[in-house]
């Protein structure tokens, strides 16, 4: 699989960009990104009023939270892969 990963890594990147080029931006409903920054500005309202180092911790946390999240997704998604 390794002498196979460049070629699919830039096969994956060119398709993205193609498709990209074709059907454009999503709507922000369906924009992930979006959706993170949705998220972020909830945490941020939460955190504010929070003394500074409670708010920091609190913030590590959640950025720990999300990456965690994001880890097992991809490890999920790696075991139905195989």
């Amino acid at each position: 699989m390794t002498e196979l990963a460049p070629a699919l890594l830039a096969t994956a990147a060119l398709l993205a960009l193609a498709i990209d080029r074709w059907a454009g931006e999503p709507p922000a409903a369906w924009h992930p990104v979006v959706w993170m920054g949705h998220g972020l500005a909830r945490l941020g309202a939460r955190l504010w009023p929070l003394p500074p180092l409670q708010a920091r911790l609190a913030g590590a946390g959640a950025w720990c939270l999300g990456a965690l999240a994001c880890a097992g997704l991809a490890a999920r998604s790696e075991e139905h892969t195989s």
